[in-house]
């Protein structure tokens, strides 16, 4: 019995952060294992999630205990686009940041312009704020299959936060939220606790 040739083999992505390739995982309807989120303004968080920025712009640098997380995309209405006070804040994503740079001259920050969608004349724009520029490498989004209302959560780190689990405990909200909880969620606020708080303002902390 003769015997068939061996089937080649795909080749093995690299899943470096020289690989410019923002990779598109399969839609989900729950934030299993997620256990940070970020808030994004809009339409920033529809960029990601067409993978058209490959670049998220920042003034600050990405912790590297952040960077090969998968994070939940807190969505953020603005008043340019007149979202702001009308909309709630709701996770449309995940997304999964590589390194950090920081951006040392205007040339290289606009070389960029394709990759973190920063023109020009926005107000972020390189001089405008006075502040130092960073570019996170995106290496890949996972886009939700309907927005999920906003977990409760509490204030990790600049724009990031922890999601907590049912009950107040910290750690992933993992299976907890999902489907049923489109319908069945309201989130409550305590008196003088912003952290668990739903705002449909965008975040000053983050460039749009």
């Amino acid at each position: 019995m003769s015997r068939s040739a061996p089937r080649q083999r795909s080749p093995v992505r690299s899943d470096s952060d020289d690989d410019t390739t923002v990779k598109e995982g399969h839609p989900i309807s729950s934030l299993a294992g997620v256990e940070f989120a970020l808030n994004v303004n809009q339409p920033g968080d529809q960029w990601l999630l067409c993978r058209e920025r490959t670049i998220e712009p920042r003034d600050y640098a990405l912790k590297s205990e952040l960077q090969g997380q998968r994070i939940a995309i807190i969505s953020c209405p603005t008043q340019e686009g007149g979202g702001a006070g009308s909309a709630p804040q709701q996770v449309v994503g995940v997304v999964r940041f590589g390194k950090s740079k920081k951006y040392s001259s205007k040339e290289e920050w606009e070389a960029d312009c394709d990759m973190h969608k920063v023109g020009a004349e926005d107000s972020a724009a390189w001089g405008k704020a006075g502040r130092t520029k960073h570019g996170w490498t995106v290496r890949s989004v996972e886009r939700l299959t309907a927005p999920l209302p906003l977990p409760a959560k509490t204030h990790h780190w600049k724009s990031f936060y922890r999601l907590l689990a049912q009950g107040g405990r910290r750690g992933s909200a993992s299976g907890r939220w999902g489907d049923e909880d489109r319908q069945k969620f309201k989130p409550k606020e305590k008196p003088g606790d912003s952290s668990s708080s739903v705002s449909s303002d965008s975040d000053p902390d983050l460039i749009p």
